[in-house]
């Protein structure tokens, strides 16, 4: 806060840093690619609930199965056991972007993956026994409703955690670590910090605070000179 303020000892090279190229580096890349992929795979998921639930409805219900056979093209669009994926991918991708499925920097771990992807499925199947109660068919199974959203559940998460793993988290090969230092230390700092370390994956490495005045004790991190930081 200090160094803004133009308080204290001046740090003419901290000022003087160059402007921000026009092409972004290659880990903002590879979370651009893991949103759109994020976005497209989610359509081949539920596509592919769909037959998981399919194969699963006929082990259940094998008689059903045998005396009114349901081909996989016309479950896609006409639904029978379950609304039609016309309108359940829809339901989907909003329910995704309003949980902020979309959003590659909620994606850290393993466990916040599935986690975000398991109450997101658990959404979307009270959305779709919604939509089975709205339209006016009276066939819809409950047991397929059930099974769709489990499939879901597996299909969309294997498929998210390919792209963290695939492509978000990949090793940057030729990227050096790119060093991070926070001006200040309020509070603000301190979340600043732990967000950063949260991003470790990505290639952040954080070696600590710039103050004029080092009179707080920092738990989040050292106090470093700007002079080592930029040299």
């Amino acid at each position: 806060e200090g160094l803004r303020a133009r308080k204290g000892k001046g740090h003419p090279r901290l000022r003087s840093l160059p402007r921000p190229g026009t092409r972004p580096e290659p880990r903002v890349r590879r979370l651009e690619l893991a949103r759109d992929l994020a976005v497209v795979v989610d359509l081949l998921a539920i596509a592919a609930a769909y037959w998981f639930t399919l194969q699963g409805w006929k082990l259940l219900a094998p008689d059903l199965a045998q005396l009114a056979p349901i081909p996989f093209g016309r479950l896609l669009l006409k639904g029978l056991i379950v609304p039609p994926i016309t309108l359940l991918v829809p339901l989907w991708c909003v329910i995704a972007y309003r949980m902020h499925l979309y959003n590659p920097q909620r994606n850290v771990s393993t466990p916040r993956i599935l986690r975000d992807v398991t109450e997101a499925v658990a959404v979307f199947v009270v959305g779709v026994v919604l939509v089975e109660f709205l339209l006016p068919q009276q066939h819809f199974s409950r047991t397929a409703a059930a099974l769709l959203g489990f499939s879901t559940l597996i299909s969309v998460g294997v498929v998210r955690l390919m792209i963290f793993w695939g492509v978000q988290a990949a090793p940057l090969r030729g990227v050096q670590t790119q060093h991070v230092a926070i001006i200040g230390t309020g509070p603000v700092a301190t979340h600043l910090a732990e967000r950063v370390r949260s991003f470790e994956w990505l290639g952040f490495e954080l070696v600590g605070f710039i103050e004029d005045e080092r009179t707080t004790d920092m738990s989040g991190g050292p106090f470093v000179d700007p002079e080592r930081v930029l040299g």
